[in-house]
């Protein structure tokens, strides 16, 4: 008989995350960055509820979170879980279940591909959307800001054109490395398009936006590309705030694109906000 593993699943919520195995004594979950499991969800307190490991089960504990821990829709302070409890924490809906550890792996592939760019492993557009739109619920509802930076690749198609489409998509697999380490736990960062990319960074005003977008700039510039020979890429960087620029996702998104058009218009190998004057 195959053996079992303690599993949260993600039911009903924005911008939900791949199934996560318990296997640490205690897992704290909230919105703090530094908790174990991170959930982007307004009515989820920073650190909302931990759950305990013990010989007579998991147990999960509330933190004194602002709208409770519920089980099975009734309030909690502190419970064993049973196989197929329904926990809600804020709008999220997570399951505990005992799952076959293969039947784990295969759902959490299927989850994967859904939510994940096959070529550089990042989250694709519509994962992000979903985020974004989440996010910036919750920053209107706290009062909170919120920067967009749109990154393209500058002359990707000589790129292609020159070294070939493999060496394209290599390109994008290490542009998405390095993306991918610099930036917070919090932000959230995709593939958008092509070889555009997209990050979202809660609680960041524009001038820090603007101090991130240049650290990723610089990143890239420095960063050796090779295949049969050494070359250098360069990325244009595009950034808008809410509620700052924008007061919705698509509008966000678009003035984003604006402030990238003008990058690219100065040159390219440049960081623009939607405030900069031509």
């Amino acid at each position: 008989m195959a053996a079992k593993e303690a599993y949260l699943i993600p039911i009903a919520g924005r911008g939900l995350w791949e199934r996560y195995p318990l296997t640490k004594m205690e897992t704290v979950i909230g919105r703090k960055p530094s908790v174990d499991l991170l959930l982007r969800d307004g009515r989820v307190s920073r650190r909302h509820c931990k759950i305990l490991l013990s010989e007579k089960g998991p147990q999960i504990h509330d933190l004194g979170s602002t709208n409770g821990t519920f089980v099975n829709e009734a309030p909690v302070e502190k419970r064993y879980l049973q196989d197929g409890d329904l926990i809600r924490l804020g709008e999220t809906v997570i399951k505990f279940r005992y799952v076959d550890k293969l039947e784990a792996e295969r759902e959490e592939e299927l989850y994967r591909r859904a939510t994940r760019d096959g070529l550089t492993g990042l989250h694709n557009r519509r994962y992000f959307l979903e985020v974004l739109e989440d996010e910036l619920s919750r920053s209107r509802r706290h009062n909170l800001v919120a920067s967009l930076l749109l990154i393209d690749v500058d002359h990707f198609k000589a790129i292609n054109d020159k070294y070939g489409h493999s060496t394209g998509d290599l390109v994008l697999k290490e542009m998405a490395s390095i993306l991918g380490r610099s930036v917070r736990r919090e932000d959230t960062l995709a593939r958008y398009g092509g070889e555009e990319f997209i990050l979202l960074a809660p609680q960041t005003e524009t001038e820090g936006a603007r101090i991130l977008g240049d650290r990723l700039r610089g990143l890239v510039e420095k960063h050796p590309f090779v295949r049969e020979e050494e070359f250098s890429v360069t990325i244009s960087v595009g950034i808008a705030t809410f509620p700052r620029h924008a007061q919705g996702a698509e509008e966000l998104i678009e003035s984003a694109d604006r402030a990238l058009y003008r990058a690219k218009a100065r040159g390219r190998n440049l960081v623009c906000s939607i405030d900069d004057r031509t």
